[in-house]
């Protein structure tokens, strides 16, 4: 009796919460400052910033654990990339590495297309 891995959504799009704030009777106009308001408090990752807009993190501890994984990935750690050397020295991080160091885990496979 093995259990189904469990699974959770990390992200949504902006607009699945667009449509989800519509439902649930949230002025469209309201939703950015409702969501900016969410993110003072810590309740969730949302960055008004024209690259970053259109992703919502519901948990910031995911976030934190994502950046973690990148950062104690033994190619950033021993820095033989040159990727990892400018993450390290310059805080750039690259598509690439993402690839090799963070989308590999479990955890954060399934938010690859984030």
């Amino acid at each position: 009796n093995e259990l189904p891995p469990f699974t959770a959504t990390f992200v949504l799009s902006l607009a699945k919460v667009q449509q989800m704030g519509q439902e649930a009777g949230v002025a469209p106009e309201s939703l950015v400052d409702c969501l900016k308001c969410l993110h003072d408090f810590g309740s969730i990752v949302f960055f008004d910033e024209d690259e970053l807009r259109d992703h919502v993190v519901l948990n910031p501890q995911w976030l934190a654990d994502a950046m973690a994984q990148v950062l104690n990935c033994p190619r950033v750690v021993q820095g033989h990339v040159a990727a990892a050397k400018r993450l390290r020295e310059r805080g750039e991080l690259e598509e690439d590495l993402l690839t090799r160091c963070l989308w590999r885990h479990h955890k954060f496979r399934e938010n690859q297309a984030v």
